[in-house]
C-alpha cells in the first residue's frame, strides 16, 4: 500500500501509478518498506536482484507480470551495452546510467513505466486510452517520448521551458515523429511547466481516458531507480571494490530530488549507504536547505550548463519531509501551504538527521572539473556529473568508497563540454559532437550520431497564459475521441 503525503488517503501501488499525483496535491509514498537480505542478494545476478526489488515494492502486481516486465526491459536492446555500468577509481566509482535510448538516467525508469501502467490498467479493468502528461527540464521529456511513443492507445504530451534545455535535448524531443507525441515549449521555466502539469492533474475530470504522469511524482518511477542503487552496491562487492556489509556513500546531481530519494529508499531497505550527498549547481536551493534549514524558493532561476538541475521547487523533497514530520500528513499539508503562500519555510528538523548532506558547484567549477576529470581519471563526464565530481573532490577525505552518479551522456551538452576544453563551439550539432569526440579520443555513439543528423522539425511554443487552456482542450478532445 501507499499513502498520500497530505491526507489519510491510501491506495494500492497500481492505483497510485495510474493516479500519478494524489487528488489532495500530495505525493504517494510507500506505507512500509521491506528489508532486503544482503547475504541472499549477494548470490544473485542483476536481473534476479531487479525482480526481487520489484516484487518487494510492487506488492499488488502479479509476480509473473513483474518477471515478464523486468525480462522485457533489462534484457532488451534498449540499453547498450547494459542498463548500467560502473567505472572504478581508487576512492570512487562512477555509476553510469546513460546507456538507454535517450542517453540519460531517466531511460531506466521510463522504459519500465509504460509496462507498469499497462499492467495497472489491466488489474483495474481500465480500457480507455492513456494520456501521459509530463513537464521536463531536459531529459524526462525525450525519455518519456521514447518509452511511450510506440505504446498502443497512448498519447504523450510534453512541456519544456523554451530556453531551458540544451539544443541536443530539444532536438531529441522535437524529432519524435509518432502521431501520438505532442511537444510544447513554454515561455517560462521548468518550475512553471511543472506547476501547469500539477494543476491539470488536480482539475481535470476525464470520462474515458486515463491521465498519467511520467514525472518523478509518479511512484512507479521510483521502483527502477531504487533498483539500480541496490544493484550498484552488489556490483561493487562482486568487483572486489568493497566487502559485503561495508558502508558506502553516494553523490547525486540533484534538482527535483527524485534520484537521490530513490537512494534514500534503498538505504531504508537495508543497503549500507551511509551519506547521501546532494550535488547542486548554481540553483542551490537544496544545498541552502540542508545547510541552514531554510527552504526559500523566492529566488531567480538561473540557466546553467547543467539544465536538468535548473529547478527551484523540488517536488520529491516533499516525500522526505513527510518522514521528518513523523508521517503526520496534516502537519506536512500546512507546511506545504505555507511554502506556497510565503515562498519560504524554516525547517530546522532537516539538520537533525545526518543521512543527507550537500555541496555545490558553480559554472566555473563545473567546467574545470570536466577538464580535470578527463586528464586525471581518463573519463569524459557531462556537466551534471561534473557537479557531483566537484563536490566529491572538495569534501574532506571520504570515509567510505563513494558512488558518483553519472546521469547523462556528455554529448547531450556538447557546447558546454567544448567550452570546458577551450575548444570552439558550434551551432551545428554534428560538427560539435565530432569535435568533442576527436578531442576526447572516444568513438561517437550511434545514438548520438542519429540525433545530430540534419532534420526538419517544428517547434510549438505556448505562452504561460495560454498553456493551461490549450492543454485542457487537447486532453478533452482526446478523451472524447
Amino acid at each position: 500500500m501507499v499513502r498520500s503525503t497530505r491526507s489519510d488517503t491510501t491506495k494500492t501501488v497500481s492505483e497510485a501509478i495510474l493516479d500519478g499525483l494524489a487528488k489532495d496535491g500530495g505525493l504517494y509514498v510507500f506505507d512500509t518498506l521491506p528489508t532486503l537480505d544482503l547475504n541472499e542478494l549477494a548470490k544473485r545476478d542483476n536481473i534476479a536482484i531487479a525482480k526481487h526489488v520489484f516484487h518487494a515494492l510492487l506488492d499488488d502486481v502479479p509476480k509473473d507480470a513483474i518477471d515478464r516486465i523486468v525480462s522485457d526491459v533489462y534484457q532488451s536492446d534498449l540499453f547498450q551495452p547494459a542498463p548500467f555500468t560502473m567505472t572504478h577509481r581508487d576512492h570512487h566509482s562512477y555509476l553510469n546510467l546513460y546507456h538507454g535510448e535517450t542517453l540519460a538516467f531517466k531511460d531506466m525508469a521510463l522504459s519500465v513505466l509504460p509496462h507498469l501502467i499497462e499492467e495497472a490498467k489491466r488489474i483495474h479493468g481500465i480500457r480507455g486510452p492513456s494520456i501521459v502528461l509530463t513537464a521536463t527540464s531536459g531529459d524526462t521529456g525525450s525519455a518519456a517520448l521514447a518509452g511511450f511513443a510506440k505504446r498502443p492507445d497512448t498519447h504523450v504530451i510534453v512541456l519544456y521551458p523554451a530556453d531551458g534545455v540544451s539544443p541536443f535535448q530539444e532536438r531529441q524531443m522535437l524529432s519524435c515523429e509518432a502521431h501520438n507525441c505532442h511537444v510544447f515549449a513554454v515561455d517560462g521555466n521548468f518550475d512553471e511547466c511543472q506547476t501547469i502539469v500539477k494543476e491539470l492533474f488536480q482539475s481535470l475530470e476525464l470520462n474515458h481516458a486515463q491521465l498519467v504522469s511520467a514525472n518523478s511524482i509518479n511512484i512507479g518511477r521510483l521502483v527502477p531507480q531504487v533498483t539500480y542503487y541496490v544493484q550498484a552496491y552488489f556490483e561493487l562487492v562482486k568487483d572486489g571494490v568493497i566487502a559485503l556489509g561495508d558502508k558506502i556513500d553516494a553523490i547525486v546531481p540533484t534538482g527535483n530530488f527524485g534520484n537521490i530519494y530513490a537512494a534514500y529508499l534503498a538505504k531504508r531497505m537495508g543497503i549500507p549507504y551511509d551519506k547521501l550527498i546532494i550535488a547542486a549547481n548554481t540553483n542551490n536551493v537544496l544545498h541552502d536547505l540542508f545547510q541552514t534549514g531554510t527552504y526559500d524558493i523566492r529566488r531567480e532561476l538561473f540557466k546553467t550548463i547543467s539544465p536538468s538541475m535548473d529547478i527551484i521547487i523540488s517536488s520529491n523533497l516533499e516525500r522526505y519531509l513527510f518522514d521528518l514530520v513523523d508521517r503526520k500528513a496534516q502537519r506536512l499539508h500546512q507546511i506545504m501551504r505555507d511554502l506556497k503562500q510565503d515562498g519560504v519555510i524554516q525547517f530546522d528538523l532537516i539538520k537533525q538527521h545526518d543521512t543527507f548532506t550537500s555541496g555545490m558547484a558553480d559554472e566555473d567549477d563545473t567546467l574545470a572539473t570536466i577538464a580535470r576529470t578527463l586528464a586525471t581519471d581518463g573519463i569524459l563526464i557531462d556537466p551534471h556529473t561534473a557537479v557531483a565530481k566537484h563536490v566529491f573532490d572538495n569534501q574532506a577525505k571520504p570515509r567510505h568508497h563513494t558512488i558518483i552518479v553519472a546521469t547523462a551522456s556528455p554529448f547531450k551538452f556538447t557546447n558546454a563540454m567544448l567550452a570546458a576544453f577551450d575548444l570552439s563551439t558550434s551551432d551545428d550539432l554534428e560538427t560539435a559532437v565530432k569535435r568533442l569526440a576527436d578531442h576526447a579520443g572516444v568513438s561517437l555513439p550511434d545514438r548520438v550520431r542519429s540525433v545530430v543528423q540534419p532534420t526538419n522539425y517544428v517547434k510549438h511554443t505556448l505562452s504561460k497564459s495560454r498553456a493551461t487552456s490549450t492543454l485542457k482542450k487537447m486532453v478533452g478532445d482526446i478523451d472524447e475521441h
